[in-house]
């Protein structure tokens, strides 16, 4: 409730004067000799297109994690357990509302495709039958790249309202990951031991997708690069 009630204040926010989203030292060209090359008009349309590119894969995340959490209310054993995972479809739910009114009040709706990394880990939580590999990938590896991002966005931003929105997201998406980290160890502490090597691999998998993945090159395309 409290990420709505923010929301509902965004036509008197104040807003950057030259209009931008994003701290331009989030931008990945900033200091380099192509930056200092570019004109101010180019600057500005680069620093929201990489701030439309980077909320839409926090989009898409948030709409992947809220499918996954609903698959876990069913897939989970103990009362406890599946109730936060309750919880946390809810939360999902209400962070891709929040992201998308932002996109489209500030940013006239523009949206970049999902990126084939993102879709992968999704693809995999969505799809594979196993559970302890759901959960993995959800709650350790998912929840962790969504909270760095969100710390990152919160940061980085220069429009108030989207540092506001992430500051929010973020002390769901903290517990969302504290959860995570409260359950795996009873989950890789009982696991059989092919069950916990393909848990590591599968980690690490992920861990490589995302760290080679995710960079915003229809935003460098679409200003002419």
């Amino acid at each position: 409730s409290g990420i709505r009630s923010s929301a509902s204040a965004w036509r008197t926010a104040p807003e950057d004067p030259e209009g931008r989203i994003l701290d331009e030292q989030l931008i990945d060209i900033h200091g380099s000799p192509l930056w200092e090359r570019l004109p101010g008009d180019v600057r500005l349309e680069l620093n929201r297109r990489i701030a439309a590119w980077r909320l839409s894969v926090l989009v898409y995340g948030e709409q992947g994690a809220m499918l996954a959490c609903s698959q876990m209310v069913d897939v989970l054993a103990g009362a406890d357990e599946k109730f936060f995972q309750a919880t946390q479809v809810m939360d999902e739910a209400r962070h891709n509302e929040v992201l998308e009114r932002y996109i489209q009040a500030r940013l006239g709706g523009l949206h970049y495709p999902m990126p084939e990394n993102e879709r992968f880990l999704f693809d995999t939580i969505l799809t594979d039958p196993r559970w302890y590999i759901k959960t993995i990938a959800l709650q350790l590896v998912a929840e962790t790249f969504a909270v760095s991002m969100f710390k990152m966005m919160a940061e980085a931003a220069v429009d108030p309202v989207l540092g506001e929105v992430c500051r929010r997201i973020l002390l769901d998406e903290s517990r969302h990951m504290g959860f995570g980290m409260l359950a795996l160890p009873k989950i890789v502490r009982e696991a059989t031991e092919s069950e916990r090597r393909e848990m590591e691999d599968f980690t690490c998998l992920a861990v490589e997708k995302i760290l080679t993945g995710f960079f915003p090159l229809e935003a460098y395309e679409d200003v002419g690069f």
